[in-house]
């Protein structure tokens, strides 16, 4: 995976964000902190202030990290 992220944002010299959406990274715990480190050495330290690991940006009935908030986030083009 490391290999194919490099490989394919190498080049992107417009790449403004990267957005990780992951159902552990909204658990706020230990795990979660754990989860977005392992995330975050798959980047260059240049990447490193372009990763965006949580999105707060939720109706109110969607439960954050879920596949509903995934696809509302999509919807509302809050990802890009």
């Amino acid at each position: 995976m490391q290999y194919f992220l490099k490989t394919a944002l190498g080049p992107n010299l417009n790449l403004n964000r990267i957005f990780v959406f992951d159902p552990v990274l909204f658990n706020n715990d230990s795990t979660s902190k754990e989860m977005e480190s392992r995330y975050a050495n798959c980047f260059s330290p240049q990447l490193q202030d372009r990763i965006v690991f949580r999105h707060r940006n939720v109706r109110d009935k969607v439960r954050a990290g879920t596949f509903e908030h995934f696809v509302y986030a999509l919807g509302k083009e809050i990802l890009f």
